[in-house]
């Protein structure tokens, strides 16, 4: 019973993961800011040149956040605006098709507008974590280890080895709970959730709808949602900052070609 329930959830998560490239309902796969507070830069080629975002800035994939102290940024994945994933304080974060790399820091992730198949993954130097229309929270300590809070609907994880590579068997995380996995792939103990560990995540939704995307307390409104702003001049003119200023972006390599924008088949 016990093997027939593994092969199972691996079954599960090949299907998830063989589903992240139509991660909206509209198949039009649409990245971009639409919220801003505090220190947020954006290398938009991964190669070295931050700039400093505006709302409605389209990322394009490869694209690289980073959030300072007491900062966050908000950024859609669909073009509806229902599929969100804040970028908290202190966080470094890659873009990609339906999927967040997080070396470091925490993210919270409310999806609502997934198509039926499709999945969003949030991957961590010990762990991919996987959903399907639902919320979740993920922290990166320091040392790697990531801890998993699920919040609404199931999360899926795939403990990953120091290579990025899977190790040990997939499981399901059900809401109201969290785990962590540690170097490795050493998985923890499964525990409910304390009153505190969804006081983010409320705050985040919370906020949802309730004011213009960018304009809530304590938020930068730098433009429009819809900016035609050009990355071009923004990476010549005054946002343009001095990585050598930072070590972080040693944590990320240039890409050999040119990314497109994310746009889905």
């Amino acid at each position: 019973m016990k093997k027939s329930f593994m092969l199972f959830i691996s079954a599960a998560f090949i299907f998830l993961c063989a589903g992240m490239s139509e991660a909206s309902v509209d198949n039009i796969y649409e990245v971009a800011i639409v919220s801003i507070a505090g220190d947020v830069q954006v290398d938009t080629n991964a190669d070295g040149t931050w700039i400093r975002p505006w709302v409605g800035l389209k990322l394009m994939e490869d694209a690289v956040i980073k959030t300072g102290e007491g900062s966050t940024t908000d950024i859609v994945f669909d073009a509806e605006g229902l599929n969100i994933v804040r970028v908290q304080e202190n966080s470094l974060t890659t873009v990609k098709s339906a999927l967040l790399e997080l070396p470091e820091g925490n993210v919270l992730v409310n999806f609502a507008n997934l198509k039926p198949g499709s999945s969003f993954t949030v991957r961590t130097p010990t762990a991919a974590c996987a959903i399907r229309g639902s919320a979740m929270g993920v922290m990166v300590a320091p040392d790697g280890t990531t801890t998993v809070v699920m919040i609404l609907d199931n999360g899926y994880i795939q403990p990953l080895d120091a290579d990025g590579n899977p190790v040990g068997e997939p499981f399901v995380l059900p809401p109201g709970n969290k785990i962590q996995i540690g170097e490795g792939g050493d998985v923890g103990g499964m525990e409910g959730l304390d009153p505190g560990d969804t006081d983010d995540y409320d705050d985040f939704v919370g906020g949802l709808g309730a004011t213009p995307p960018g304009t809530p307390d304590g938020t930068e409104d730098t433009g429009d949602f819809v900016d035609t702003k050009d990355v071009d001049d923004a990476r010549e003119d005054d946002t343009r900052i001095d990585v050598e200023d930072d070590d972080d972006s040693s944590q990320i390599s240039p890409t050999e070609e040119s990314p497109s924008y994310i746009i889905g088949e």
